[in-house]
């Protein structure tokens, strides 16, 4: 799955590594998928509209929300998959300003044009 830039040869990477494992590429696929933000900035931030309602806890993968710090995402865990501001029923897990402005101008430069998915298939 990739963010509909560009997955240039990360499948032929992938295929290699697999088949250095031993394992045998029958098919592969290139999806298009909602991206996660990365980085070491700390972007997400909690408002006085949380509530304490530990919603976003179970949904983080990492682990990044402390319950401990009024719910503060730690920047040391968090991957920006986001689960936790899509869950949060009082809306009040937000990105910090600024950084969304910059992503989308990124990605309206280089990912406006839809692609669709591919799927390749072994000829054996």
């Amino acid at each position: 799955m990739y963010g509909n830039r560009a997955y240039e040869d990360a499948l032929l990477e992938l295929k290699n590594t697999a088949e250095a494992c031993g394992f045998v590429s029958l098919a592969a696929g290139a999806f298009i998928g909602e991206h996660s933000f990365s980085g070491k900035e700390y972007i997400i931030q909690v408002t006085d509209d949380c509530d304490g309602c530990g919603v976003c806890i179970p949904v983080c993968p990492e682990n990044a929300v402390d319950e401990a710090n009024r719910y503060a995402s730690r920047s040391d865990r968090c991957i920006y998959c986001c689960a936790c501001i899509k869950t949060c029923p009082a809306g009040a897990r937000i990105m910090k300003e600024g950084f969304l402005k910059g992503i989308a101008k990124m990605l309206s430069e280089n990912c406006s044009a839809r692609k669709e998915p591919e799927t390749f298939f072994a000829s054996r």
